[in-house]
């Protein structure tokens, strides 16, 4: 099995326009409507042949761009997605309970949708309430910056928890539930003012910076113990752009002992990493590669060759796409294909439920489709 070692790490480069949206959060467009929209869902289909399972389409997700991201809610009972056109994504939300009801839309200029360990809530990203950043300009209107969100998982309470004048995104919640971590820097690609890793209190409360230095980062995570922190740093002071290479760093969750652990050459950047969900590995993937390995031993593994991987939810296994949709052990076993490549699909984001019974994927870019791994 191949390895590979933080003494000269090398990955490809995987995060441009994406990255921009997830690790520094996005500037969108003034004077957009936020108030909810139904979305009609749709019944179930005639399902698509596997191999011994069977997948169903659930509804069509909709937006020009396709689906962005699937987050089942820690109960199974909802699904927060993100689709994209017209040069914003949307959250949406779906319920299982309910699906006659369709989807709402809390906030149509909005991203990074991320659950509270309990359900109750949502933090997001959006540009209600920012200030217009000096000298941009999209569509003949000013680009606001975007800031850190909650809102509770039925949409009403949202409220905007970090400064108008300031640019944050890439919310992720302690396990605990009682703070919020993100990127946030005052102004946008200032050399500067790099982006750098905050927490503050899930009501906005107590804002603290933990990492102070020449880096942008962004896409914080919480180990699963709440112990440790992954992060993305670049030393390039223009992070939205192609040209920039993302590391990934470590922390104590107090923001002491900060240690990069991979080391990366131009084009080469870290793309989509994980936390395994009850476990201290991470996966990560890259350029087509999906890698695994523990972030304090600096070596990972290569595991298969695919794309948008996902965990089970008790870390033993993967979901990752890869000439169709396939699951495998963690550490690359027992490889099994569960859906056959179709003419526009599957694609990703995959979204394993919380009971380890089903799992999401895309088709025909805006329909969301189940397979049933309890058949």
């Amino acid at each position: 099995m191949d390895k590979i070692y933080s003494g000269k790490f090398i990955l490809p480069f995987s995060i441009v326009a994406v990255a921009l949206i997830v690790v520094i959060g996005a500037a969108f467009l003034l004077n957009q409507n936020s108030e909810p929209q139904l979305i009609p869902s749709s019944s179930l289909q005639p399902s698509m042949d596997g191999p011994g399972l069977e997948a169903q389409k659930l509804f069509d997700a909709g937006g020009r761009y396709g689906v962005d991201t699937l987050l089942w809610s820690p109960d199974g009972s909802m699904l927060a997605y993100t689709t994209g056109g017209g040069g914003a994504y949307g959250i949406s939300i779906y319920s299982f309970i309910s699906p006659d009801q369709g989807a709402y839309a809390p906030n149509t200029y909005s991203l990074s949708p991320i659950w509270s360990p309990d359900g109750k809530m949502l933090a997001y990203t959006s540009p209600d309430g920012g200030e217009a950043i000096e000298g941009m300009i999209e569509d003949g209107k000013p680009v606001l910056k975007s800031g850190i969100w909650i809102m509770n998982a039925d949409g009403s309470g949202a409220k905007r928890l970090t400064a108008s004048n300031t640019i944050a995104g890439s919310p992720a919640w302690s396990p605990d539930g009682k703070e919020i971590i993100f990127a946030m820097g005052a102004s946008f690609n200032n050399p500067f003012d790099p982006l750098q890793i905050w927490i503050m209190d899930k009501d906005g409360n107590n804002q603290r910076k933990l990492t102070n230095d020449s880096l942008n980062k962004g896409a914080p995570q919480f180990s699963p113990d709440g112990k440790i922190i992954l992060y993305l740093a670049t030393e390039s002071e223009l992070p939205h752009t192609s040209s920039a290479v993302y590391d990934l760093w470590v922390m104590k969750a107090g923001g002491s002992e900060q240690k990069q652990i991979t080391d990366l050459e131009y084009p080469r950047s870290i793309g989509v990493y994980s936390w395994s969900p009850q476990r201290s590995e991470v996966m990560f993937e890259e350029s087509g590669e999906i890698w695994f390995g523990k972030p304090e031993d600096k070596e990972f593994q290569k595991i298969a060759e695919g794309a948008s991987p996902t965990f089970s939810p008790d870390g033993i296994k993967i979901a990752y796409l890869g000439g169709g949709l396939w699951i495998m052990n963690s550490d690359g076993s027992n490889r099994m294909q569960l859906v056959e490549p179709l003419k526009r699909g599957p694609t990703g984001p995959l979204a394993w439920s919380p009971d380890g019974r089903r799992i999401l994927f895309i088709n025909n870019f805006t329909e969301v489709w189940s397979i049933d791994l309890a058949q």
